[in-house]
């Protein structure tokens, strides 16, 4: 990715074992079964599948993985699997609206936003970069 925040990590705290096994049940929705794809997804939907009440959810999310807010989760990992769909070849002429949708945004534009301030460039900048970088080059 990118230089943005997208390409970084945000810091994990270890885990006590009262969030052990919801660190664990949340990395898996997160990461095996890409539950932020889904439209829609509210934080009350996320703490009910992992199993927590809403607060406790916010917490985790802010204090053992880093992230500012539970919008702030959901757009890395959305914008996280944008940028894999935009770098495929094979996706190449996949418009970038198919792309949002795919990924779970209502909206091009609140993409367009979310991938502009992760990434420090428009999708389609993105994609232009990732094509030139992958083009064959002149001997």
């Amino acid at each position: 990715m990118a230089s943005g925040a997208a390409s970084r990590r945000p810091a994990r705290h270890p885990s006590t074992p009262k969030t052990g096994p919801a660190l664990a049940r949340l990395a898996a929705l997160l990461e095996d079964e890409q539950i932020c794809r889904q439209p829609g997804l509210s934080l009350k939907a996320l703490a009910d599948r992992v199993g927590l009440p809403e607060y406790r959810l916010r917490r985790l999310i802010h204090e053992q993985l880093g992230y500012r807010n539970f919008n702030a989760l959901l757009h890395h990992y959305r914008i996280k699997e944008a940028c894999r769909q935009l770098r495929d070849p094979d996706l190449r002429r996949t418009p970038i609206l198919t792309i949002a949708l795919s990924v779970g945004y209502e909206s091009v534009n609140t993409f367009n936003r979310g991938f502009l301030e992760i990434m420090n460039l428009t999708p389609s900048a993105y994609r232009s970069l990732q094509v030139a970088d992958s083009a064959p080059k002149p001997e």
